[in-house]
């Protein structure tokens, strides 16, 4: 199992606390509204039949281990016995009964997958390269720093009630494979100057042609180093159509 492992003690807590208050709008003490924020940010949506819901389970980087694999099809029991793969690296599950979530939530914590924070106004599911490590054109590999901006970013304060969604996708080569320039924050790895950094697109996904880039450096980039100070430091500015392959900036 690799070190991706939430079923923590705030984990199984935070699914009783759901469950809780499923069970007081199931037995009418809850209304509708009140509930809604509470299963949004587990990644619990209404769907238009009525009883029914869909549940996204975030997979971070896109990658799943054997054992995840095969507890997400135990899962899709809950639903039609399949699953939908999403453009975010995501798994959704439709049509599921809302007495049968916390069941699901649980078996999925039991083997490191989680649905916190997949809805909702906040970060949503880091998407990574998917050719990092077998791109021949690739810069360095940016599997490492993707995954260290999910950790960053999970559970964190200041990060639990944004103004809107905000999407993150890291690319490795030039090739941009996760389309860096259309997301909300976008990276793609670059070397300059013997440096590794990454040339990153801001706010781009609310106007692609309105997003802004910038190239950020550094002599020694750090997947520890995503924490409450800066990521990455020595910002220098590099030309708006620089490696955007003919793209606009």
């Amino acid at each position: 199992m690799s070190s991706w492992r939430l079923a923590d003690r705030e984990t199984w807590a935070e699914i009783d606390a759901l469950e809780s208050q499923i069970q007081r709008f199931l037995r009418g003490e809850l209304t509708a509204d009140g509930l809604r924020p509470l299963r949004t940010f587990y990644g619990v949506y209404g769907q238009r039949h009525k009883d029914r819901y869909m549940v996204r389970v975030k997979v971070p980087q896109g990658i799943l281990e054997p054992e995840q694999l095969e507890r997400l099809g135990q899962v899709a029991e809950f639903s039609r016995g399949f699953a939908y793969v999403t453009t975010r690296q995501d798994i959704q599950f439709h049509f599921l009964r809302l007495e049968n979530v916390a069941a699901a939530l649980r078996a999925l914590a039991d083997v490191g997958l989680t649905t916190r924070e997949a809805g909702g106004n906040i970060v949503r599911n880091v998407t990574c390269d998917p050719f990092d490590g077998i791109c021949p054109d690739a810069a360095f590999a940016v599997t490492p720093h993707s995954n260290a901006v999910t950790r960053h970013f999970l559970r964190n304060p200041a990060a639990q009630a944004l103004p809107r969604k905000i999407k993150i996708a890291f690319s490795g080569c030039p090739h941009d494979h996760t389309l860096a320039w259309i997301h909300d924050i976008g990276a793609q790895a670059v070397i300059k100057d013997g440096r590794r950094g990454f040339a990153c697109w801001w706010v781009a996904g609310w106007a692609p042609y309105l997003g802004r880039r910038c190239c950020l450096m550094s002599s020694s980039l750090r997947t520890s180093s995503c924490g409450p100070a800066r990521p990455w430091c020595g910002y220098s500015t590099v030309p708006a159509n620089a490696g955007t392959g003919g793209r606009p900036a």
